[in-house]
């Protein structure tokens, strides 16, 4: 009977097994050691491949075996040690799992951190070429994504904060994530300095190009201003970008002149801005030096010698005034800015600097005036001559006239003319500027003014005579028609 029990018992046991084997081709007393036997070594293969599930069932089977097992099984000599081991096994496969666990943990957080330092080596060769002369905006991108998943890689390992292999190395790492985000900060700043100063820096460069390819100093006048507006806007940019919270002076940026930072970006617009003013303040002495020319020459388009006395009169004073206009464009030229003594025009009078266009315009004024007192003296015997003309006139055309009361009014007009001459030519014999030998045309010929003058006395006594009688001659007759008009008045009556 007991027997019987024996078999059901290692029957019961046998149906609840998952990984033991049977071995019914052993005698039955070794039967059971054998199973238990050969199941702690699956237990080891299990625990050596990490399939820690299929480890803990099959121990979880062994310590059943060994707590129910058969008669038969525990009285066999290897019972005690296999048991023994089974006992130790537990605690073995506990601490390995452990070990397993850590050893994952390890590996997952020395990836997370492997990750992460390929992360922060590739920001940090970034900002390294923020240094050197290429252009920030190449990079900045490529910064923020770096800086992005480092953040990322931060928030993944949450889970291993409580791991001080993971904790160290975010503090020993924190200085440089901020330093990324700092430069990344900067250089955003920097791209955005780049833009506001990317125009006016654009600007003056191509107005640097256009303006000396210009010829006319009055257009270079504009292209200069242009690009001294654009230079000083720059140099504005830079001022207020070094009162900026973010500013940063390092990092290069991309220009028209190349690379650079926001301090060589002001030194070169400054240095810039200062050729500029040069080049304006030449351009417009130049202008004034051209203007200058320009009335030099337009004095010079007026007759000197051909026409009457008073045209020549007119055409001095007018080359008086270019010539005045001349002196007054250059009248403090040697300190004008722009002066340069070395350059020299064309002018009417040849090459000349601006000193000698100036004191050849003196000259030439000064000449003019000279000569404009015997020109007004000529120009007023001219006018002498002229009113002699007219009187002249008067006098032949006085028999000619039917009623004598007009013969008498233009006989009286060509004694007052003739009286007119006289007087004139006697005020002009005495004139500093007289030129006595000087002729003019007369209804007498070309005459001197001297001649003039006694020509026109005897004129005037002459025809002063034929007036007087033609008076008396017309006396009667106005007596008669006086006498004849009253009777006609009275007959009225």
């Amino acid at each position: 009977m007991a027997g019987s029990c024996a078999v059901a018992l290692w029957i019961a046991v046998s149906a609840c097994t998952t990984y033991r084997r049977e071995r019914l081709d052993l005698p039955k007393e070794d039967r059971g050691v054998a199973e238990i036997g050969a199941l702690v070594e699956v237990l080891k293969s299990a625990a050596r491949n990490r399939d820690f599930d299929k480890a803990y069932d099959i121990l979880d089977e062994l310590e059943v075996g060994i707590k129910d097992a058969h008669l038969y099984t525990s009285s066999h000599p290897d019972f005690d040690e296999i048991a023994r081991a089974v006992g130790k096994a537990r605690p073995a496969l506990d601490e390995l799992v452990e070990r397993d666990r850590r050893e994952r943990l390890a590996a997952a957080i020395a990836v997370l951190i492997g990750r992460m330092q390929d992360t922060l080596e590739r920001g940090n060769a970034i900002v390294a070429r923020f240094l050197k002369p290429t252009a920030v905006e190449r990079d900045v991108d490529a910064l923020d994504d770096v800086v992005d998943e480092v953040l990322d890689l931060e928030d993944e390992g949450k889970e291993f904060l409580g791991e001080s292999q993971f904790a160290d190395y975010l503090i020993k790492t924190r200085p440089t994530v901020t330093h990324l985000q700092e430069r990344l900060k900067q250089a955003r700043w920097a791209q955005k300095f780049a833009n506001a100063v990317a125009g006016p820096i654009s600007a003056a460069i191509s107005g640097e190009t256009g303006v000396r390819r210009l010829s006319e100093a009055a257009n270079t006048v504009e292209g200069w201003s242009n690009v001294i507006g654009s230079l000083e806007t720059c140099v504005a940019r830079v001022e207020e970008a070094r009162s900026d919270h973010d500013y940063t002076s390092d990092l290069k940026m991309e220009t028209g002149w190349g690379p650079m930072g926001v301090e060589e970006i002001g030194l070169t617009c400054s240095m810039r801005l200062s050729s500029a003013q040069a080049e304006l303040e030449r351009a417009r002495w130049h202008v004034s030096v051209k203007t200058a020319v320009a009335h030099a020459n337009a004095a010079q388009e007026h007759p000197k010698t051909q026409g009457t006395a008073a045209e020549r009169l007119a055409a001095a004073r007018s080359a008086t005034k270019k010539l005045e206009a001349c002196q007054t464009a250059l009248i403090d030229t040697e300190r004008h800015a722009g002066f340069d003594s070395e350059v020299t025009f064309a002018t009417p009078f040849g090459q000349k600097s601006a000193s000698l266009l100036r004191k050849e315009c003196a000259q030439q004024m000064a000449h003019l005036e000279s000569t404009m007192g015997s020109l007004n003296w000529l120009a007023s015997l001219e006018a002498v001559s002229s009113r002699v003309a007219e009187a002249h006139k008067q006098a032949m055309t006085a028999g000619q006239a039917g009623r004598p009361e007009d013969n008498i009014m233009r006989l009286g007009q060509a004694v007052g003319g003739f009286l007119e001459c006289v007087e004139r030519s006697e005020h002009l014999t005495s004139s500093p500027h007289r030129d006595l030998a000087a002729r003019t045309s007369s209804p007498f010929g070309r005459v001197t003014v001297k001649e003039m003058q006694r020509l026109c006395q005897k004129q005037h006594a002459k025809i002063q005579e034929r007036l007087e009688k033609n008076r008396r001659a017309a006396k009667p007759l106005q007596r008669r028609t006086s006498h004849r008009a009253t009777r006609t008045r009275m007959s009225r009556i």
